[in-house]
């Protein structure tokens, strides 16, 4: 549905937002942060309908948190 890149709590993080949260294919990303695909990603999360990757381990702890 949406997205935006930028840099949040010091850390790089995309963040996904989708219409409904079974929309979300988390597999996909998961493969990311293991490094599948010669990403850079450390940390993915979801939380209702938002998803997102970061690369580092506080932006995911505070979209939670925040939300």
């Amino acid at each position: 549905m949406d997205g935006w890149e930028g840099v949040w709590g010091g850390e790089k993080v995309e963040l996904y937002q989708y219409s409904r949260s079974n929309n979300i294919t988390l597999d996909v990303f998961e493969a990311e942060v293991l490094d599948q695909h010669g990403t850079n990603w450390f940390e993915v999360c979801q939380f209702k309908n938002l998803l997102m990757l970061s690369s580092g381990d506080k932006a995911c702890k505070a979209l939670i948190h925040h939300l």
